[in-house]
């Protein structure tokens, strides 16, 4: 086997461990036993993955503040074109390309973007995660791919990601809006990741009529 082969395994293998320590509250991996270089590299990736989980709040640009647009100081933006990134297709292109989340974010901002390592790591974490296009197109040009390889092929989706995008998970958020004068774009975005969110904690199970379900608690707990 390749070493460098091997070596980068190794770290992927400790970043995502370490992802899921920052995400989730696990236990951050042992790096005691590995050999002194990569170790290293290991607590430098770690030191990096820190600084940007502590720096993600941002507060929003004048014109997209929500309180300044509710007061009538800016015109709100028009909503923008958004995809269904599929996360482990994400994945799959970033390691054919060689790249950790950490390469595939500075080679984002080497062409003039912006995507946080955080962000990146969400993603590919979701099976399903609705970015607006020109984030998609950013990612894609950064990975040597047009945009198709990274959003969800409708002809390969499971029964619950259909049903995200199904018309009845539109006509229950639709009515739910309508009843709560509440903005429909929006809170179908929202709506949609945290269905998604609840679904990966009860690991897959249910039908149909359980995520309307889950959909109409989410939707109550928007109020």
């Amino acid at each position: 086997m390749n070493t460098n082969d091997d070596t980068t395994r190794q770290l992927e293998t400790l970043t995502e461990q370490y992802l899921q320590h920052l995400e989730e509250g696990t236990p951050a991996p042992s790096i005691d036993s590995l050999p002194l270089a990569l170790r290293d590299e290991a607590r430098r990736t770690f030191a990096i993955l820190d600084a940007a989980w502590k720096t993600e709040i941002d507060l929003p640009a004048f014109e997209d503040d929500p309180v300044a647009i509710q007061l009538g100081f800016v015109q709100p933006s028009p909503p923008e074109h958004m995809l269904s990134v599929d996360g482990a297709a994400v994945k799959k292109v970033r390691q054919r390309a060689g790249l950790d989340v950490r390469q595939l974010a500075l080679r984002i901002a080497d062409i003039g973007g912006t995507v946080s390592i955080k962000d990146l790591a969400t993603v590919e974490r979701q099976a399903v995660t609705d970015l607006p296009e020109p984030t998609v197109a950013l990612m894609a040009h950064a990975l040597g791919k047009p945009a198709t390889a990274l959003v969800v092929d409708p002809d390969t989706v499971s029964d619950f990601i259909a049903f995200l995008y199904s018309p009845r998970f539109d006509a229950e958020v639709a009515s739910w809006c309508e009843a709560n004068n509440m903005d429909a774009g929006e809170t179908t975005i929202t709506a949609r990741q945290r269905v998604l969110a609840g679904q990966r904690r009860s690991q897959g199970r249910g039908n149909v009529d359980d995520w309307v379900g889950l959909l109409r608690a989410v939707l109550e707990s928007l109020r």
